[in-house]
């Protein structure tokens, strides 16, 4: 009966466990979806320049969270530091994970609208594929290549809403919002040989942010040519530095210590509908039946690739 009992609290643990990583990572997910939404209001209403908003928000980020890594990991701070092949893996995570990822996503959205960025940045996982595929020179499996056709026609149609003829958005939006998933790939390729070393994921981030802090005050200071500062403009910039960036990382290592990284990657597809349902409330976006199915084809897809993929690798 004790053995019974014993699996019983044990089958309870687990999926006590399973509910607090979802959530978590779904919390996550939403706060990242919002942030998304937020950044089409300060492009195109606040009328923020890409680089003085990247300035300040790189840089704020990345004092909160290397003075929260400070508190959680004092004796380790440094650490990254101590290795010259380290620093050359945070310098290129910095410049072409972190800088190419949030500046193409804000073009993106600023020439064109969070919806169409979200979904054409949720692409990332085929973006990686394809880097893997390109370094590693094999070719791609066949469902690999079924995923493939079926995001492009899922995009085929986000992007047409049914009408053939002509593109929802500019060209120039569509060639950032492929930056915007190109970007994201290398977001989530560049940290790995970091992690690998076990250095604390929070630093490898607050360190990464600071140096591409560098690099957009290198182009424009945050005191130089600043917008007109009212109170919506700080409210908006705070909520994306803190539910954005700060927030959400914090949720989703709370979620690994509880769910694996398959289950956070499926909770990921809630970003693009957080943000079509945000941007359909507050922005008046207009969606019809063939863009919502893209949606979903899209959707699908990638989480088609996700679990193939995480199967194999088990």
């Amino acid at each position: 009966m004790n053995e019974g009992m014993t699996k019983m609290n044990n089958h309870i643990k687990i999926k006590a466990d399973l509910d607090r990583g979802i959530f978590w990572s779904l919390f996550a997910t939403i706060m990242f979806g919002t942030a998304d939404t937020l950044l089409q209001f300060l492009s195109q209403h606040e009328n923020v320049s890409a680089v003085w908003f990247l300035s300040t928000r790189t840089f704020f980020a990345g004092i909160i969270l290397l003075i929260i890594g400070a508190f959680m990991y004092r004796r380790h701070f440094f650490d990254i530091f101590k290795s010259i092949q380290s620093i050359v893996y945070l310098v290129l995570y910095a410049l072409l994970g972190i800088c190419v990822n949030f500046l193409a996503s804000y073009l993106s959205v600023q020439y064109g609208n969070s919806a169409s960025m979200s979904i054409l940045q949720y692409l990332s996982p085929l973006f990686v594929l394809l880097i893997m595929v390109i370094v590693q020179r094999r070719a791609p499996s066949l469902i690999d290549v079924i995923v493939f056709i079926m995001a492009m026609i899922g995009i085929f149609l986000v992007l047409t809403k049914g009408n053939f003829s002509k593109l929802s958005i500019s060209t120039t939006a569509l060639m950032w919002g492929i930056g915007a998933g190109f970007g994201q790939a290398l977001y989530l390729i560049c940290p790995v040989p970091l992690t690998k070393k076990h250095y604390p994921q929070i630093l490898i981030l607050g360190w990464g942010l600071i140096i591409s802090s560098v690099a957009f005050n290198l182009k424009q200071p945050i005191w130089v040519n600043p917008p007109k500062i009212n109170l919506a403009l700080v409210l908006t910039i705070s909520c994306v530095v803190l539910f954005g960036t700060i927030i959400s990382f914090m949720c989703f290592l709370k979620a690994a210590k509880y769910v694996t990284s398959q289950i956070m990657s499926l909770t990921a597809a809630f970003e693009p509908i957080t943000v079509f349902i945000l941007s359909f409330i507050f922005f008046n976006l207009q969606v019809n039946f063939i863009e919502v199915l893209g949606a979903v084809i899209v959707l699908a897809a990638i989480i088609t690739l996700q679990i193939c993929h995480s199967r194999a690798n088990n």
